[in-house]
């Protein structure tokens, strides 16, 4: 059903889902696992678009693999994408309950993280405060965002033209959880 705040959003999507990617590439990632949510979600389609378009831009390599939003599903996800393409070692990762199991099963896998594997997600919630290691997030800085569509809701309520939202500046967060690919896990998958 659509209302009245549908698409209503102070950042971009596909930008979100480029500066994961981004963060990974930079740190030398070019075979890269995306495990995001449902498929059909507008906002997944704009984050996948954009880490693909991230890790095409360096010449990389990509698998993705869509999940529920919860840290069973993370799990299972990861350990789908390893066994289609053991030699991955960076995961965008689309959100932070998926990015819990994700992390978990990388470790009860052998990956030490971020060592074997990096993972980047986004939210910058208490769960990436609270992961092991920390996660590094592109903050999309939701209390401001919701507090935007608050404002919006309450301005038509009183009968207010509803101000455009200020654009919001998305940035990456310091984490633990990515580092340069180790030459040993390159050197293991390939003999795989």
């Amino acid at each position: 059903a659509e209302g009245p705040i549908d698409g209503y959003t102070s950042f971009d999507n596909e930008e979100v889902g480029q500066m994961m990617a981004r963060e990974l590439t930079r740190h030398g990632h070019t075979k890269i696992g995306i495990i995001t949510g449902p498929p059909q979600s507008p906002v997944t389609k704009l984050r996948v678009a954009g880490a693909i378009d991230a890790i095409a831009a360096v010449g990389g390599e990509y698998e993705v693999i869509h999940s529920t939003l919860s840290p069973r599903a993370g799990a299972a996800a990861v350990e789908r994408l390893i066994s289609i393409r053991p030699d991955l070692t960076g995961f965008v990762v689309g959100s932070g309950s998926i990015a819990l199991g994700v992390l978990q099963r990388l470790r009860e896998l052998g990956r030490e993280i971020p060592r074997d594997a990096s993972v980047v997600s986004v939210g910058n919630t208490r769960l990436a405060e609270w992961s092991h290691p920390p996660l590094v997030t592109v903050d999309i800085r939701l209390a401001d965002c919701s507090r935007q569509a608050l404002d919006y809701i309450f301005d038509r309520l009183k009968g207010l033209e509803a101000q455009e939202p200020a654009k919001m500046t998305v940035r990456v967060t310091a984490g633990a959880s990515v580092g340069r690919p180790a030459k040993r896990m390159a050197r293991q998958t390939a003999q795989q």
